[in-house]
């Protein structure tokens, strides 16, 4: 269900603005224990987006040492939210695919 509704959100804002660039990150935590969900499971959820074709890409593609230092970009153990350091690099990493579409 997910996939249709991102997959519908995406249509319409291509509807809405035909010349948008769209970017999904997919935020990925160490542990997905809280909600069921195992690696086959986020690896699906990619496939299937890549199959509606839309590339997600993924912290550790923005940030490459986020999985090995992740308390680095994580507010703490016990909330794996990105901090503002991952922000800022995310929001760097915006900027960059603004420029190069350009």
């Amino acid at each position: 269900m997910a996939i249709a509704i991102i997959v519908a959100t995406m249509n319409e804002l291509k509807r809405s603005y035909p010349s948008i660039h769209t970017h999904f990150i997919s935020y990925r935590v160490s542990s997905w224990d809280d909600v069921d969900l195992g690696a086959s499971d986020l690896l699906g959820f990619e496939y299937g987006l890549q199959q509606a074709g839309i590339m997600p890409f993924t912290l550790e593609a923005i940030i490459p040492r986020y999985r090995f230092q992740q308390s680095d970009y994580i507010f703490s153990s016990t909330d794996h939210h990105p901090n503002a350091r991952a922000h800022c690099l995310i929001a760097e990493f915006i900027l960059r695919e603004i420029a190069r579409g350009q």
